[in-house]
């Protein structure tokens, strides 16, 4: 019998469902089955050796479900509990869904099985997966279904020096290494130059990120800058004229100064993100760093500047960092303007609170987002950057976090008059808990409901102190003043569990 409702009414209808009731739908019709395999497997992560991993291995081995994957996190951990699966003698009760959805969609005869010869080799191997290694080598006998990878994540940070990682990188790259769009990778800088050597071939990368770890098993400085200059800048540069984001994060011990002197120029980059310790990852030159930012400011839009201080923070210790970034803004009179994000570990001295109102001022008829990290304002330098976003008659900023020593009402006067189209908003406390913070909270409360917010468009409120969520009884007072808050942290609900 036909279904007598057109294609496009059933996914109309399929917009308003969750996933979870998406799953339970798939026995209702063909459109129904794909929707919910196709929402079922389009993000696939593997964290951890365990029996339900090797079950979504197994799945994976039929290319009916391979092929809908869109997304691939592999962040294995060596340390992780080996395991043995136990031959599975009747089909599993997903299995005997997929199977009855497809017979109902008339997608297979009722009799059909999948007992192929390759779907039982490749269960064979995954009964008895033991090591790191059978993972693996399975995982790339599966690779070949997985042709639509959009997305692909690997992280070898403790992988062992004798791991042979080059037959799992061939049949990777041989199915989707042309074809991924985004690829983000972590690890050691000796398993970053055995990734290179395989011999990638990116066609269609836009987005890139890296993640840089010393070596669990013993790391050579001399080695890893140069596997830094003679493989990962040049692999990076290869992919210059598509790459639109770069973010690069770093925990090695490895001076980073001579990887942006040798990086060349990015002229597609609209988002770039450096994450590392000023004092350690750029402690000889940061003048490449320098450069590159200069050289992208006509088509960056989002820049994260995260050069937060490995060891003892003071503001001697933040002086070097300071007075680079102070002299970078002003020497490239370029830099961070257009910026649609800005994210910016500034320093806490006097010249790092300057050069972040120079970034601002830059950017304040186009920045849509400011975070200000592990700077704590008070509340006069909280309101001189309000009133500067505020400068701008259209202001477009609808996100903002900031650090603050003490919450105040007057703040939310503040925002509330100055940027009314604000509409996510995070607040870390500097106050930590002490013996009258709760008459604090009483005399904040009664203050702020005191004050009516009518005109504020703020939809989302996420306030910390101390590393925790703020006091929900708080965090209730501020959205009876603010009638369009719908959501606390980010949850979508402003529901507070009550002790």
């Amino acid at each position: 019998m036909s279904d007598p409702f057109p294609t496009e009414i059933w996914l109309h209808l399929s917009q308003f469902l969750p996933s979870d009731s998406l799953q339970g739908m798939m026995e209702v019709n063909r459109i129904f089955f794909e929707m919910a395999m196709d929402a079922r497997y389009k993000e696939i992560s593997f964290m951890s050796f365990n029996p339900s991993e090797a079950k979504m291995l197994e799945r994976l081995a039929d290319p009916l479900i391979a092929c809908r994957v869109r997304r691939l996190h592999l962040r294995l951990s060596l340390n992780r509990a080996l395991f043995r699966r136990q031959p599975r003698t009747t089909p599993g009760i997903f299995r005997r869904r997929v199977k009855a959805a497809l017979q109902t969609a008339r997608l297979i005869r009722p009799d059909t099985t999948d007992n192929s010869a390759e779907s039982s080799n490749v269960d064979s191997k995954i009964r008895t997966l033991t090591s790191f290694q059978d993972f693996y080598e399975t995982l790339a006998i599966v690779f070949p279904g997985m042709s639509n990878l959009e997305e692909f994540t690997f992280n070898s940070w403790n992988w062992p020096t004798d791991f042979d990682i080059q037959p799992f990188f061939l049949a990777a790259w041989s199915t989707f290494g042309k074809s991924i769009r985004k690829l983000s990778l972590g690890g050691n800088l000796d398993g970053y130059r055995k990734l290179i050597v395989s011999g990638p071939s990116f066609d269609t990368l836009q987005e890139l990120e890296l993640e840089f770890t010393d070596n669990l098993h013993g790391s050579n400085s001399i080695t890893d800058a140069r596997i830094l200059l003679e493989s990962v800048a040049p692999f990076v540069t290869s992919l210059a004229t598509r790459l639109i984001s770069l973010k690069l994060w770093s925990w090695s011990s490895t001076d980073l100064s001579s990887f942006f002197k040798q990086l060349g120029p990015l002229p597609a980059l609209r988002h770039l993100g450096i994450r590392a310790a000023f004092n350690r990852s750029l402690n000889d030159d940061p003048s490449g760093l320098a450069r590159l930012l200069s050289d992208s400011s006509s088509t960056l839009q989002q820049l994260e500047l995260r050069l937060d201080l490995a060891g003892l923070v003071n503001q001697s210790s933040e002086h070097p960092l300071a007075e680079w970034l102070s002299q970078t803004i002003v020497d490239h009179p370029t830099i961070s303007t257009g910026l649609q994000t800005l994210e910016i570990y500034p320093t806490g001295t006097t010249r790092g609170f300057e050069t972040l109102l120079i970034c601002i001022q830059r950017s304040v008829s186009t920045l849509t987002k400011l975070v200000v990290r592990n700077r704590y304002l008070q509340l006069g330098e909280t309101e001189t950057i309000i009133r500067l976003i505020s400068s701008h008659k259209n202001t477009t900023l609808t996100r903002l976090r900031l650090n603050v020593l003490i919450l105040n009402a007057d703040l939310f006067d503040l925002m509330g008059a100055s940027l009314p189209g604000l509409k996510y908003l995070t607040l870390n406390i500097g106050d930590v808990a002490d013996g009258d913070l709760i008459d604090r909270h009483q005399i904040f409360k009664s203050s702020i409901r005191s004050r009516s917010f009518q005109d504020w468009k703020l939809y989302d409120i996420d306030i910390w102190q101390g590393g925790s969520q703020l006091d929900g009884s708080v965090m209730l007072s501020i959205a009876e003043s603010i009638p369009s808050i719908r959501s606390f942290w980010g949850k979508g609900h402003i529901g507070i569990q009550q002790e």
